[in-house]
């Protein structure tokens, strides 16, 4: 789990277990690149969780 001072572009978290870059190349985390990949979308703001889940 990276936690730094740089944020994600979309919401803003600095917790993510990876960085990833969007077609514009702003740093996302994650989620949001994950989201983005699949809907080809921005992940929306309200859908955001500060609890980062462990698969079990």
């Amino acid at each position: 789990l990276l936690v730094s001072s740089a944020q994600c572009y979309n919401c803003h978290t600095t917790a993510t277990p990876l960085r990833r870059k969007d077609a514009e190349g702003k740093t996302i985390c994650n989620v949001c690149g994950l989201y983005y990949k699949l809907h080809s979308s921005a992940h929306p703001i309200s859908m955001k969780s500060d609890i980062i889940r462990k698969r079990s």
